[in-house]
């Protein structure tokens, strides 16, 4: 009752899994699997970041294979 609200909010997400991408990660705590996963098969934190993503998509839409 009338005090301020002091809920934590969740962070935004700065990675997201390639496969399937709804799968998201603020870099906050723990790794989830799909990170540790995906680091092991050769990827890199910058190759998982949001905008990494965006950018490679972006390429691969304007150069039609």
């Amino acid at each position: 009752m009338g005090g301020t609200d002091k809920r934590k909010h969740g962070a935004a997400a700065k990675f997201r899994n390639p496969h399937p991408p709804f799968q998201t990660w603020s870099g906050r705590g723990t790794q989830p699997r799909w990170v540790k996963d995906a680091l092991e098969r050769g990827a890199t934190m910058d190759s998982l970041r949001l905008k990494a993503l965006a950018a490679s998509q972006n390429e691969e839409d304007t150069h039609p294979v």
